[in-house]
């Protein structure tokens, strides 16, 4: 059976919908999993709904990977916190988003899921934190940065290692 124009599109549109369920799964487990016991940093997540950024990303487009970002902010924030929160979310969306463009555009380097991992946490905390500063106009929650720098490495070398064993072919579209 041949692929057409309109079959892959159907395919494409199907892919980015299963990804962004899978996000909005993980993203719910993360919800579930008291992990402010652990990290007493408000709002904290291991960023685990990321992995269905890199894997759209990769398999299907950059256009699918940023639709499941802004789509994964706007209903988690509306389901599990708020719509204060989605400010937060889509800045560090945003911000974590730009990391894998510009990571991956970058000629000649390479980067491994672990490295484009890291460097997306880290960005997203960037982003939240200064969606913070400009929402309650003070730099009091920049106290949090040295904390959200190692939970950007820890977290996001898990999510990375994640994304390393998740089988070849699901990057080349073949799901």
């Amino acid at each position: 059976m041949t692929s057409t124009p309109s079959s892959n599109k159907i395919k494409n549109i199907s892919l980015t919908a299963l990804l962004l369920t899978v996000s909005l799964a993980l993203s719910y487990l993360e919800f579930l999993i008291p992990v402010t016991a652990a990290v007493p940093i408000p709002g904290f997540k291991p960023g685990f709904a990321n992995i269905a950024v890199v894997v759209a990303y990769f398999a299907v487009s950059p256009l699918s990977a940023a639709v499941i970002t802004v789509l994964k902010s706007v209903i988690t924030s509306l389901l599990f916190s708020g719509v204060t929160t989605l400010v937060f979310s889509l800045a560090g969306g945003a911000l974590a988003f730009s990391a894998l463009l510009l990571l991956t555009h970058i000629k000649n380097l390479k980067c491994s899921y672990i490295g484009l991992s890291v460097a997306m946490a880290f960005s997203h905390n960037v982003g939240q934190l200064a969606a913070s500063v400009a929402v309650m106009g003070n730099a009091s929650v920049l106290w949090y940065y040295p904390a959200l720098v190692v939970s950007a490495v820890l977290c996001g070398a898990l999510t990375g290692i994640i994304l390393t064993l998740l089988p070849d072919r699901i990057y080349i579209g073949k799901v």
